[in-house]
């Protein structure tokens, strides 16, 4: 499936989750799912929060960040993919 966030419209959200600062959020949602692209400025974060009916993925491009998952703290931060053969 093909997913053009371009034709999609960006919401601005306050405070998600008690988080800092402004996220600015594209969502595609179906009955399969959602995708959101997101972009978390410096000094902004979504809060914390449990993931209940899914689990988050996070691809980053640009920048670097932190997440805790299951009690554990994760720096976050683009990676270069392995070439499939």
């Amino acid at each position: 499936m093909l997913i053009n966030f371009n034709n999609l419209p960006e919401v601005n959200i306050k405070s998600i989750n008690g988080g800092l600062g402004n996220v600015a959020a594209k969502m595609f949602k179906n009955e399969f799912g959602k995708v959101i692209l997101s972009r978390i400025p410096p000094n902004s974060s979504i809060g914390m929060h449990v993931q209940k009916t899914s689990n988050d993925i996070n691809f980053i491009v640009k920048g670097k960040g932190k997440a805790i998952c299951n009690g554990n703290i994760e720096d976050l931060s683009p990676r270069r993919m392995p070439l499939l053969p």
